[in-house]
């Protein structure tokens, strides 16, 4: 009988599949290409930061642990897909190379961050993005895409239609650089350290990032969780809707063109009192946007919670909240 892969996950489900293939050499690329060639299915993940897996998958699992740093010149790196974003964030930190600051700690892999455009405190990635290197999973090609072909925006890109295996990415950092350290938190962090803007390093910003990150997001290792669940709608001003709470109870930024971004966190804890008691999955106590495992929680029981939390913002808000982690079924 052949035995399963367990495929780790941040949110802890026990999920299992047939066949696991580590991609870290040039000959595993070619164990890829001839699942293409055979029509096989199979399904692409990262450290499985922002998943919620089924109990059995189906599919060949295709996990890319492409290890390396490449400095090109001061200003541009070549990165491998299996980094883990931390630590590249740290390495450039320590080469004088700017603007990954407001994303430390951001869970995952190198290779996951361009999926998502992943961002925070006003940052993402996709301004330091100059091409990523992939494979076609359509016909096997390795091509390079440029920026502009990755159609980037807020919390998106091609590589969500699952075409492309991203197995490194180009960055390419500005010659100068300034902080973006206006969001409220850093603001209440700073003024609470005694500090001033022009005290800010990037180092510095850096640790009062990790640390607002600490203290609100639950460390998936300890609690099951994929960080942001929903993202924070975007709508126009004369849109939003109002049943039984002022907009001043609402988290809201000023996007231009007469839209407003909505913070989907405090909009749930809003309404989290009229939750069902669910003793698998609940929300974090200090910050609603996270979904956490509270005990052996399945797929089934997490859409479920997602399902009734939608439900309760449509009512409330009449605005329809979009989930952030991508959702693989069987």
């Amino acid at each position: 009988m052949k035995q399963l892969k367990k495929i780790s996950n941040a949110l802890n489900i026990q999920s299992y599949a047939d066949n696991l293939i580590q991609i870290t050499s040039k000959s595993e690329i070619n164990e890829l290409l001839n699942l293409i060639n055979d029509n096989q299915s199979f399904l692409v993940i990262g450290e499985g930061t922002n998943l919620v897996l089924p109990e059995n998958i189906s599919s060949s699992v295709v996990q890319p642990k492409i290890n390396f740093i490449e400095q090109i010149n001061e200003h541009e790196i070549k990165v491998g897909s299996g980094v883990n974003w931390t630590t590249l964030v740290k390495y450039c930190l320590q080469h004088n190379m700017f603007g990954f600051e407001n994303l430390i700690d951001i869970p995952g892999s190198v290779g996951a961050a361009p999926v998502q455009n992943i961002g925070a405190f006003g940052v993402e990635i996709s301004k330091f993005i100059k091409a990523v290197d992939c494979i076609d999973l359509v016909n096997g090609d390795q091509i390079i895409l440029s920026q502009q072909q990755c159609k980037f925006s807020y919390r998106s890109s091609i590589f969500q239609k699952k075409r492309y295996l991203i197995t490194a990415v180009h960055f390419h950092f500005p010659s100068t650089h300034k902080l973006i350290c206006h969001y409220d938190s850093i603001q209440a962090l700073m003024k609470q350290k005694g500090m001033l803007t022009e005290d800010l390093s990037p180092i510095i910003l850096s640790e009062l990032v990790s640390e607002i990150r600490s203290s609100n997001l639950p460390n998936p290792s300890i609690i099951p969780n994929v960080g942001s669940f929903f993202k924070n709608p975007i709508i126009k001003k004369a849109d939003l809707s109002l049943k039984n709470f002022k907009e001043s109870d609402l988290i809201i930024w000023d996007v231009g063109d007469e839209k407003i971004k909505l913070g989907a966190g405090r909009m749930i804890e809003l309404i989290k009192s009229r939750f069902q008691y669910n003793i698998n999955v609940d929300v974090y106590q200090k910050h609603a946007l996270v979904i956490v495992n509270k005990n052996n929680a399945k797929q089934e029981d997490v859409l479920k919670f997602v399902d009734e939390i939608k439900s309760l913002i449509e009512e409330e808000f009449s605005i329809t909240l979009e989930v952030e982690p991508e959702i693989i079924y069987s």
